[in-house]
């Protein structure tokens, strides 16, 4: 597996965090209204390549320094959570995507159209949202049944807040 093929599946792995948060929350607890960890797993890879596919697409597509900064941050840090999930998944017996779903597909293929200052903006705003997102994912997750998921959703907490923060503030520039 190429560095290039990590980056892309962190990438995807946190933009699917984000966007995914909403359907995990809505629909995968236990009869006891705890997550479900298997669930956790695959919208958090999906979610992890994401990220990763659209911080490389960034660094293609973006000449401004901050975003194609804040895009290397996000193949960075969401490559190694997805090393990791990726390897709790194998532990726990669940089969993680290797691709992304359509719905995420759809995402990275719309941010694809964009150069410039519309791709600067779609990415910022597309951050901000995805990383809302995650961090309602992960907050669930790290109340959850399983110690070791939980865990590692708890770990990835601040990294995601710090993420938000700093989405913020780049899209605050755009708008």
């Amino acid at each position: 597996m190429t560095i290039r093929t990590v980056g892309l599946r962190i990438a995807l792995l946190s933009a699917l965090c984000s966007c995914t948060a909403v359907t995990f929350a809505a629909g995968t607890a236990a009869s006891d209204g705890t997550p479900d960890p298997k669930a956790f797993i695959e919208l958090a890879a999906q979610d992890g390549m994401t990220e990763v596919q659209l911080g490389e697409l960034a660094l293609r597509n973006s000449k401004n320094p901050h975003v194609r900064q804040f895009a290397q941050q996000m193949i960075d840090d969401h490559g190694k959570a997805n090393i990791e999930l990726v390897g709790i998944a194998q532990q726990k017996n669940v089969i993680a995507a290797k691709k992304l779903d359509a719905k995420h597909t759809a995402m990275v293929h719309d941010l694809s159209t964009k150069f410039g200052m519309d791709f600067d903006t779609a990415y910022a705003k597309t951050m901000e949202d995805a990383h809302a997102n995650a961090i309602a994912l992960f907050e669930r997750e790290s109340k959850g049944r399983d110690p070791q998921v939980s865990s590692f959703a708890k770990q990835m907490l601040p990294v995601l807040m710090a993420h938000k923060h700093m989405a913020d503030e780049l899209n605050s520039v755009f708008h």
